[in-house]
């Protein structure tokens, strides 16, 4: 039933994620958020915390998409396969994260680009710095519609229902910066619905009688509704309009935010976390029906959620129209 759709969502993701693995691998360290010198407003003295063992890293990742990539690694970590100590944790919100970097209990975590940016702004001193890694998750936002609807461009938005997650993050700021530069306002063009996840934004979507709403969903979820859903047709890619629009940019909406001070003190940790990190990466591309069960097994996506008929890869930033 979905073996030519199928084989259509595997060619473009792989395609988009052999360019965007490129990227990841090339950020290294060196790539900082801004320029770690500049004072910024005083905050409260982080708490101490306990100091790790030599050749161990403490990491957190987001479910979803920010952590797809990581499925392969915290596997290996279980499995006593790494030169080093992984301690993983998984959290559901970004807020959970936030504390546990601040106050050193967390050497490096996967969080989206607009929250790595606040933490930077509000925490770092002279002491405390934290660095992007790598990035991790690209353009995976896109906007679905009913079959009845034939959006071409952002200006076919105007006057609809966005059901989205996202408040006051990346795919808030994305859907409103791109509406604002094509000339809409984002607060009385559309009228954006906000649910606490992704799960919840589909359900009230496929819930409605308006025959124009739309709903913007990450990957996996978009692809799953496309599979599922006769009635749903992709309209909008956020990250091929990004590139249309600001074309010296790209639309970044996950990284791996590192403290400082402990790269700078553990070059060769750091070095050989990374090229397990790629190897990882490479797996979730090249072993797509592996990594789906280590997916599921750290609950990185929900089990009904996660199709293993197509492939994931590491940021899944690109999914063809359902025909």
């Amino acid at each position: 039933m979905f073996g030519t759709k199928r084989s259509k969502y595997v060619e473009s993701w792989l395609f988009y994620m052999k360019r965007t693995l490129s990227i990841l691998l090339l950020l290294t360290l060196v790539f900082t958020l801004a320029a770690c010198g500049t004072t910024p407003p005083p905050i409260p003295e982080p708490v101490p915390s306990p100091t790790p063992e030599a050749d161990t890293i403490r990491i957190a990742s987001l479910k979803g998409p920010t952590s797809m990539g990581l499925a392969t690694l915290y596997h290996q970590a279980d499995d006593k396969d790494l030169s080093y100590t992984l301690e993983y944790s998984l959290a559901g919100a970004a807020d959970e994260l936030t504390p546990k970097l601040l106050n050193g209990e967390l050497d490096m975590a996967a969080v989206p680009a607009n929250l790595a940016a606040t933490l930077f702004n509000k925490s770092h001193t002279e002491d405390f710095c934290l660095s992007v890694g790598v990035v991790n998750t690209l353009g995976v936002l896109y906007l679905l519609e009913r079959p009845t609807e034939n959006s071409t461009s952002l200006e076919d938005l105007k006057g609809r229902t966005i059901y989205t997650t996202g408040k006051g993050t990346t795919p808030e700021f994305a859907l409103r910066t791109l509406l604002q530069a094509h000339g809409l306002d984002p607060d009385t063009d559309v009228t954006m619905e906000f649910a606490a996840e992704a799960s919840e934004a589909a359900a009230l979507f496929l819930q409605t009688n308006d025959a124009r709403a739309m709903v913007m969903l990450p990957q996996p979820y978009a692809t799953s509704m496309l599979a599922s859903e006769e009635g749903v047709r992709q309209a909008l890619s956020l990250s091929e309009l990004w590139d249309e629009t600001f074309p010296d940019s790209h639309l970044i909406t996950g990284v791996l935010v590192v403290n400082r001070t402990f790269a700078e003190n553990n070059p060769d940790l750091m070095r050989r976390f990374l090229e397990d990190y790629e190897f990882s990466i490479r797996q979730t591309q090249e072993d797509p029906k592996t990594v789906s069960t280590y997916i599921e097994q750290y609950g990185i996506v929900e089990k009904q959620l996660w199709l293993r008929r197509h492939c994931l890869c590491a940021t899944s930033p690109s999914s063809p129209e359902r025909k």
